[in-house]
């Protein structure tokens, strides 16, 4: 015997949307301290998080693709600054 379950579409509504701010939360949770850290790297760190010679760095650097800090005679990264300045190809 099948059993019929009557729900109003604004109870579905709650509940998807329950479930989705839920899911949102724990994703934002998980990537909060990268998206948000102020860190900084030295060059070799931003380099190696980047995956390109320093070189390539400094040529970035200078064409203002990237932005860097300069501490006495230290050069460094923000660390989400990095990963805000990568963008998707299409």
């Amino acid at each position: 015997m099948e059993k019929v379950l009557l729900i109003e579409e604004t109870q579905i509504k709650e509940f998807l949307e329950k479930k989705i701010d839920a899911a949102i939360f724990k994703a934002l949770e998980r990537f909060k301290n990268v998206l948000t850290k102020d860190d900084l790297l030295t060059r070799k760190q931003a380099a190696e998080m980047l995956n390109v010679s320093l070189a390539t760095l400094d040529d970035w650097t200078s064409s203002g693709i990237l932005k860097s800090y300069k501490i006495g005679r230290s050069i460094r990264y923000k660390q989400y600054e990095l990963l805000a300045a990568l963008k998707p190809q299409n």
